[in-house]
């Protein structure tokens, strides 16, 4: 109990000292090392679900295809603030041109993870609704120019603007939409530039999921569906649902923090154009945390849902063991796990291999 109450006095002292334009050095540390910690964990997530796709070929399906999409969009969001955040902590100022390549940079990379985020969740219902290979690659074809296209397209235009990028009040220590701009202008480059597709992004996510979540019970009730009838699928099955449950819900909880921060920036505008949201100091920096953490970790929070909680990596992993170390015995039964391969569309959120 002392040590808490000792943290907890401590973080409410240097928020106390804190403001928007400079929330001293304890605040900067404390800010750097949390949002140093989640980008890492984040780049070797990222990392990891890279390796896993690489080295084992029946993991790579469409799905788990598009979760290395995300992953390079998270990879480079993590990246970019692991930078920003050190650079500025120290100096609290970013030179220009590093400012200008980061927020184009974190610009494209985020709204791609956004729209490859969107469209996993749209590509599970479609498989749970019996999507045809032949329609999958035209589904795939729209999904590539979309989601690495108009990223690439809005980062483009905010660059074409010569002031658009620099500093900004509502980040966590990189670059983004200069704050430095009118702010009709800076309203606009924020909704367009990363805050509107976010938003749209909670939405999407969150209705297609559900909407897997009905047509998954509606096929685990039906006796007609005959995959679903074994133990085994039924098993599968209950997995996919949790998963369905929780990827919208961990998606944004990571990101509400600057979304809140969002919001009290705009509703405080123009008066806190060039000083940030408006709100008490201790809450102030408690979301400036929370931003910093959430917005960094995303890549692993992906590697937690689709590796850690997959079954079929676990099989790998205890099986790789078993070759490399001799003494130690793998307790899945090959039989057991290929007649688990047949319902691994529902675990491992799937329903056949990637086309080539």
């Amino acid at each position: 109990m002392p040590v808490s109450h000792g943290l907890y006095a401590e973080l409410s002292n240097m928020a106390t000292q804190s403001n928007d334009t400079d929330w001293g050095s304890s605040g900067r540390e404390v800010n750097q090392v949390l949002s140093t910690v989640a980008g890492s964990l984040s780049i070797f997530g990222t990392i990891m679900i890279f390796i896993t796709f690489a080295l084992w070929k029946d993991m790579r399906t469409t799905s788990r295809k598009i979760l290395v999409f995300i992953s390079i969009g998270d990879l480079f969001t993590a990246m970019v603030n692991v930078s920003g955040v050190s650079m500025s902590s120290t100096t609290g100022i970013l030179d220009m041109t590093f400012c200008k390549i980061q927020s184009f940079v974190n610009i494209a990379a985020i709204l791609s993870s956004f729209f490859w985020t969107v469209y996993l969740s749209i590509f599970l219902y479609l498989s749970l609704c019996g999507l045809r290979r032949e329609r999958e690659k035209k589904v795939m074809f729209v999904f590539h120019v979309t989601a690495w296209g108009i990223p690439l397209i809005v980062a483009l235009s905010a660059a074409s603007v010569g002031n658009a990028f620099g500093q900004t009040s509502i980040s966590d220590g990189w670059c983004w939409i200069s704050r430095n701009l009118s702010s009709n202008l800076l309203l606009f480059w924020m909704f367009f530039a990363g805050k509107g597709w976010e938003i749209l992004s909670y939405l999407a996510i969150t209705i297609f999921y559900i909407k897997a979540k009905i047509v998954l019970k509606r096929k685990m009730c039906s006796s007609s569906s005959t995959p679903f009838l074994t133990t085994a699928s039924l098993v599968a099955a209950r997995k996919a649902d949790r998963k369905f449950t929780m990827v919208p819900i961990i998606f944004i909880l990571l990101r509400m923090w600057g979304t809140i921060r969002f919001i009290s920036y705009v509703v405080c505008l123009p008066e806190c154009k060039k000083t940030g949201p408006n709100l008490n100091p201790h809450i102030e920096f408690l979301l400036r945390i929370l931003h910093g953490v959430g917005d960094s970790s995303q890549g692993f929070a992906n590697f937690i849902i689709f590796c850690l909680f997959t079954d079929k990596i676990h099989y790998k992993i205890k099986l790789w063991c078993s070759r490399v170390c001799p003494f130690v015995k793998t307790h899945i039964a090959d039989d057991k796990y290929n007649n688990y391969e047949s319902y691994s569309a529902l675990d491992d959120s799937i329903n056949h291999p990637a086309s080539k």
